[in-house]
């Protein structure tokens, strides 16, 4: 099933994208809205603002997930590159019982600009974490989203993408297929073209 597939490449595409950029200069940011969003064409149209006139000067690449909660709503997973280092020295325990001392100024800072800028977009609470695990962990972990939000879609959902991303939109994975048919098709025209030398001698 295309859904699948879906999950399959974002858990690549996530798996790369911390390997790329270093799990310390990454986060998983999730974006409610303050009201009760279930337009998927307006969800679209808020997003679309935040990208254009926020995540771009804050968060130079990442990859979305759209998701639709079995009550209709609708919520964003982002994978964020954040130029500064936000997990060192964050003690998550401490994070899970609610205590936020240990987050770092560069953490902080990023908490209060979401604060201050998600409103004017049509958002309401915003949660940005560093990554706890490794790489591959948490690339399983926001595949899931992907089978979530196919036991909710609607009919109106047709046609809007699951994923979208500011880096290469083919898995890594797929890719390397690419690369190794160019070389199998190389490697062919070269022996048709040995073959064809060795007929004339």
């Amino acid at each position: 099933p295309s859904h699948r597939k879906s999950a399959m490449a974002l858990e690549l595409n996530v798996h790369q994208f911390i390997e790329t950029f270093g799990i310390n200069h990454v986060g998983f940011l999730t974006l409610t809205f303050a009201d009760d969003v279930q337009d998927v064409k307006e969800a679209s149209r808020r997003f679309h603002s935040l990208r254009t006139n926020f995540l771009k000067k804050h968060f130079e690449h990442y990859i979305c997930v759209y998701e639709r909660m079995k009550s209709g709503r609708i919520h964003f997973h982002l994978i964020v590159n954040t130029r500064e280092d936000i997990r060192r020295g964050l003690n998550f325990a401490a994070i899970a019982a609610r205590n936020y001392t240990s987050a770092n100024p560069a953490l902080r800072q990023l908490w209060k600009i979401l604060r201050e800028n998600m409103e004017k977009y049509g958002f309401g609470r915003s949660e940005l974490m560093p990554v706890k695990t490794n790489s591959k962990g948490l690339a399983r972990y926001v595949a899931k989203y992907i089978a979530k939000h196919i036991d909710s879609r609607i009919p109106e959902d047709k046609g809007y993408r699951l994923i979208r991303t500011t880096i290469d939109k083919k898995s890594p994975v797929e890719n390397r297929h690419k690369q190794l048919r160019l070389c199998k098709q190389r490697f062919s025209r070269m022996a048709q073209k040995a073959a064809q030398l060795g007929s004339q001698d």
